[in-house]
């Protein structure tokens, strides 16, 4: 009797241990989580960086030698400067995607600093963007003066007709709106869905 007594105590046992789970450690999890979205992001950054360094430089060269002209105007290379200065922006940001996977201090600390420096450098570009149309615009504008120089871009915009300033302002308005729509959208793809992701992570975190 003691034996089936035995018997049936060590199953209830083997019945309770089968069910036990160890403790969630949520911040290791989390921790791992941001770990990842860290990663995907600094892979974004990366590919805008050599974007810049393979493309838009380039670019910029070449519209630089193609259109000697344009080597005058100051907007040339403040548009230049601009293009020039995103790179070592992007480069302080890839380092500080290295630091959060090196730092041990508070997860939730990190992924804010990380949050507010991602959607800073979206908002920052988003506003360029908004302003590359109107600097394009004018640039395209000027291109089409006489090359030895005695046409003036006020002078040209002043003496259009009425059709052809309502022209103007409706396409410029169009490329404004479509331009950034575009570069919106192009964030959203690259940051936005990873600034959702460590949103949440920093929710789950807090009311822990």
């Amino acid at each position: 009797m003691e034996l089936e007594e035995l018997k049936q105590q060590m199953n209830r046992q083997l019945e309770n241990n089968s069910n036990w789970q160890p403790p969630v450690d949520l911040r290791a999890i989390i921790g791992k989580r941001s770990a990842n979205v860290v990663q995907q992001i600094r892979r974004s950054l990366w590919m805008e960086m050599w974007m810049g360094i393979f493309i838009n430089i380039p670019l910029a060269i070449y519209f630089g030698y193609r259109y000697k002209q344009l080597l005058d105007l100051s907007l040339t290379w403040i548009i230049f400067i601009l293009i020039i200065v995103t790179i070592p922006a992007l480069g302080y940001l890839i380092a500080k995607t290295y630091w959060f996977e090196k730092e041990s201090s508070s997860i939730r600390e990190n992924l804010i600093h990380i949050h507010l420096l991602i959607t800073r450098y979206c908002q920052v570009n988003l506003l360029l963007a908004f302003l590359a149309i109107p600097m394009g615009y004018g640039l395209g504008l000027y291109l089409t003066l006489p090359s030895d120089g005695s046409g003036d871009l006020l002078t040209f915009i002043s003496q259009m007709s009425a059709a052809e300033t309502a022209i103007f302002l409706v396409v410029f308005i169009f490329l404004e709106f479509l331009f950034y729509f575009i570069m919106r959208k192009y964030f959203q793809y690259f940051y936005g869905k990873y600034l959702v992701k460590i949103k949440e992570m920093i929710s789950e975190l807090e009311s822990e």
